[in-house]
């Protein structure tokens, strides 16, 4: 029964080249941050059940933003809750999350949008802002607001990610040094785990040049 269920996997794997040939070239274009050492330079805070830090007691060092996606939220919350602490972020909100950010339809459809992030943000230096230092902008694949708001085609899902998380990252960086803020700025991108029988999601920096 079970080689029986293998070869169908793999029949249908087989059935499905387009998928293949894309996730290769996801992969070619986001690396995933490997290693304990890897998420302790990256966040540079301790476990809140390792001992913890004076850091730690403080508040929160992140502020992140993502998409609203159910379909993602708890391997999201795990992931951030690995690499930056338990407790340790203040999460934002937007549908599309950088698009939301970049484009100037969904802006323009939904100008209450890129206010109420900076308004939130402001809230967030008023509150933490002697412990957060960096802005994540977290997008995921198979995006709504990339595939149907803005119409954007399958196969081209990655450079369409690449480029509004550039011009959010620019924007954000623009706007918190008008505010008087100096957090810095990364961006992640939230991808399906290739081979899991059911839907996993896994954060994964971005190589963006």
């Amino acid at each position: 029964m079970a080689s029986s269920r293998a070869r169908h996997r793999a029949a249908r794997r087989g059935d499905e080249p387009h998928r293949t040939a894309r996730r290769t070239s996801i992969r070619r274009r986001i690396t995933r941050a490997g290693g304990h050492a890897q998420r302790a330079r990256e966040a540079r805070v301790s476990s809140p059940r390792g001992g913890g830090s004076m850091e730690h007691d403080k508040g929160p060092t992140h502020v992140v933003l993502t998409c609203m996606d159910y379909r993602h939220m708890d391997d999201l919350v795990c992931a951030l809750r690995a690499r930056i602490g338990e407790d340790k972020y203040d999460h934002l909100i937007l549908p599309g999350a950088a698009a939301a950010l970049a484009e100037v339809s969904l802006q323009t459809d939904f100008p209450s949008w890129v206010p109420a992030f900076w308004s939130q943000v402001q809230v967030a230096k008023k509150l933490h802002g002697a412990t957060i230092r960096e802005i994540w902008l977290v997008d995921h694949l198979e995006c709504g607001a990339y595939l149907q708001a803005l119409g954007v085609d399958a196969a081209k899902e990655v450079d369409a990610h690449l480029r509004c998380l550039r011009l959010a990252k620019q924007a954000v960086e623009e706007g918190c040094r008008a505010r008087g803020i100096g957090w810095t700025v990364a961006c992640k991108i939230m991808q399906p785990v290739v081979g899991s029988d059911s839907k996993k999601w896994s954060l994964c920096d971005l190589e963006l040049t």
